[in-house]
C-alpha cells in the first residue's frame, strides 16, 4: 500500500518538480539536465534551488549594455592590453586586473576564472563570464602580449 501511494502521489510530484527545475535553470543560463536531477532527487527543495539561482543570461545582457555605454570606463578601450611572462599566472592575472577600474576589478574571481596556455576566461565571484584575455602573436623574450575583451 505504501509503495502504491509513493508511485501515485510522490513520483509524479517529483517528476513535475524536476521538469520545472530544469526549464527554470535552462532559462537562467544554467545546466538544465543537472537541475532536472536536482529537482527529481530533492523534489520541491530542488525546484526552490533552481528558482533561487542568479540569472546568468540577464547578467550577460546587462553587462553587454553597460559595456556599450562605457560603464566600465574608457580604460578598457585605451589600456586593454598588457605583456606578461608565458607561464606566470600571477603576472597574467595582475595584468588583467589593471585593465579594469578598481571597483570592477574587485568583482573578478581568479579561482573561478579559467586559465589556458594562450587565453583566460575571466569570471566574477558567481562564476559568470565577464570577458577573456587572449595572447597575440608569438612569445618574444619569454613574454606574451595579451588583449582583454569584456563581454
Amino acid at each position: 500500500m505504501e509503495a502504491a501511494v509513493f508511485f501515485l502521489i510522490f513520483l509524479p510530484l517529483w517528476l513535475i518538480c524536476a521538469f520545472i527545475a530544469a526549464s527554470v535553470a535552462n532559462a537562467k543560463g544554467w545546466s538544465g539536465s543537472s537541475w532536472f536531477w536536482a529537482g527529481f532527487l530533492l523534489g520541491p527543495v530542488g525546484l526552490l534551488g533552481a528558482v533561487g539561482m542568479p540569472d546568468r543570461l540577464l547578467r550577460k545582457y546587462i553587462r553587454g549594455i553597460a559595456s556599450k555605454q562605457d560603464a566600465f570606463g574608457a580604460e578598457l578601450l585605451v589600456n586593454n592590453g598588457f605583456s606578461a611572462p608565458v607561464s606566470s599566472r600571477d603576472e597574467i592575472w595582475e595584468g588583467i586586473l589593471k585593465c579594469f577600474k578598481p571597483l570592477e576589478a574587485k568583482t573578478l574571481s581568479r579561482s573561478k576564472s579559467l586559465f589556458y596556455p594562450r587565453y583566460v576566461y575571466i569570471r566574477d565571484a558567481d562564476g559568470c563570464d565577464i570577458g577573456k584575455a587572449v595572447t597575440q602573436g608569438e612569445p618574444e623574450e619569454g613574454r606574451m602580449n595579451w588583449v582583454v575583451t569584456v563581454y
